[in-house]
């Protein structure tokens, strides 16, 4: 699946459907970004997203909001890492919400 970059958002998406979501980073791994999967059900993504590597809202923690969403509608997340050589980590534990 490729991922588009986060800059690809459509400019009407920040009206629609939303889910934020954090995580702790690993400060031990040089990591050189996150990409955010997410779909309608388990392990079934839809749609992944290249979120690079976004500033820390608190030390050690990341937060990303996934937008353009379905309101009401749950969405199944899982974030992988990756570094400078494109190397991917595993998938992350899966996480769901509905947009709100």
């Amino acid at each position: 699946m490729v991922c588009r970059p986060s800059s690809e958002i459509p400019a009407g998406a920040a009206a629609k459907g939303k889910i934020t979501i954090a995580w702790d980073l690993n400060e031990k791994e040089k990591t050189a970004g996150f990409r955010v999967f997410y779909g309608p059900g388990p392990r079934k993504y839809k749609e992944c997203i290249d979120i690079g590597k976004p500033p820390e809202s608190s030390p050690g923690v990341v937060k990303h909001t996934l937008t353009g969403l379905e309101p009401g509608k749950k969405y199944y997340i899982a974030v992988i890492a990756y570094d400078k050589n494109n190397q991917e980590s595993d998938f992350s534990g899966e996480v769901s919400a509905a947009a709100e």
